[in-house]
C-alpha cells in the first residue's frame, strides 16, 4: 500500500488536476496574447489540460498502491467518473528482483476494502496527513473489478515474451475501448514495454530525448505522460507524441529520504 511519502505525492497530483481548470484558462490567454511559436506552445498546453479535465475514463493496475494512487491523484476526476477501472493487464511485472512488489493478496470487491483499510490505517499511524473530506469521497467511490475478480496474479516469474503480450493486449484494450481518452495508472515497467515497443518513429523525432529518459531508467513515482496514440496510422506502434504533463501542471514532489529503501508508491502490494 502507500507509504506516507506516497500519499503526499499523489494528493500534490491530485491538487495539481484540481488546479489545472485554473491553468487552461491562463494557457489560453497566453496564446491568444503571445505571437509564433510561443502562442503554439500556449495552445497546445491549453488544449492538453483541458482534455485531461474532460477524461472520465479512469484505469488502474490491480495493486493496491496503484489502485490508492488512482482513487487519490485522480479524485478531481473520479467526482464525475464515478469508478476507477481495474486493468489486470496493467499490473506489474513479476520477475526475479521483485517477487514481493508484484504479487496480489485479494480480489474482486475485497481490493476496495483493503483499499480503504489500509488509507485509514495510514491516517491512524500519520496525524493530520490525509484528509478526512478526501477519505470520505474515496470510500463512497466506486471500483470496478470485473478484471480481476479471481485471482488476478502468479507465483511464477513471467517471461519476456508473455510480459510483451500482456502489454499489446493492453494496447488493445486502450484501441478498443469506447473513451477518446482515457487516464491509466501503471507501473515503470509497463511504461517502458509500451514506450519502447509502441511508439512510432514520429515520436522519437519529436521528443527524442524524454522518451530516451524514460525508458532508460526507473520512472518517478507519479510521474504523468500524456500519450496520443493514433490507431488510423500504425496498430502496432500507435503511440505518435509524448508530453511530461508533469511539467504542464507545475507538479513539485515530495521526496523519499535517501535512508534505506525507498517504498514510495513502489513498496509492498
Amino acid at each position: 500500500p502507500l507509504s506516507r511519502i506516497g500519499y503526499m505525492q499523489a494528493e500534490r497530483v491530485g491538487a495539481a488536476i484540481r488546479a489545472s481548470a485554473a491553468l487552461s484558462g491562463v494557457a489560453r490567454s497566453s496564446a491568444a496574447d503571445g505571437d509564433g511559436g510561443a502562442a503554439a506552445d500556449e495552445e497546445q498546453r491549453a488544449a492538453l489540460l483541458s482534455l485531461l479535465q474532460g477524461t472520465h475514463a479512469l484505469w488502474s493496475s490491480p495493486l493496491t498502491r496503484a489502485v490508492q494512487t488512482a482513487q487519490l491523484a485522480l479524485l478531481p476526476l473520479l467526482e464525475a467518473a464515478g469508478v476507477v477501472e481495474v486493468k489486470a493487464n496493467a499490473r506489474q511485472r513479476r520477475g526475479l528482483t521483485n517477487p514481493n512488489m508484484s504479487i496480489g493478496t485479494v480480489s474482486g470487491d475485497a481490493m476496495r476494502h483493503r483499499c480503504v483499510e489500509k488509507f485509514r490505517e495510514l491516517a491512524a499511524s500519520e496525524q493530520g496527513l490525509c484528509d478526512e473530506a478526501s477519505l470520505e469521497q474515496i470510500e463512497a467511490s466506486e471500483l470496478d473489478t470485473v478484471e480481476a475478480e479471481a485471482r488476478w496474479w502468479s507465483d511464477k516469474t513471467e517471461s519476456e515474451r508473455d510480459f510483451q503480450a500482456r502489454v499489446a493486449e493492453l494496447v488493445s484494450q486502450i484501441r478498443y475501448s469506447p473513451h477518446e481518452s482515457l487516464v491509466l495508472v501503471t507501473h515503470d515497467d509497463v511504461f517502458h514495454e509500451l514506450l519502447g515497443r509502441h511508439t512510432h518513429t514520429s515520436a522519437h523525432v519529436r521528443q527524442g530525448p524524454l522518451l530516451k529518459q524514460i525508458t532508460s531508467g526507473s520512472v518517478p513515482s507519479c510521474q504523468l505522460l500524456w500519450c496520443c496514440m493514433d490507431f488510423g496510422r500504425e496498430h502496432a506502434q500507435p503511440i505518435t507524441d509524448v508530453v511530461d504533463m508533469s511539467s504542464l501542471l507545475q507538479v513539485a514532489m515530495p521526496q523519499q529520504p535517501r535512508r534505506g529503501r525507498s517504498v514510495s508508491g513502489r513498496g509492498s502490494e
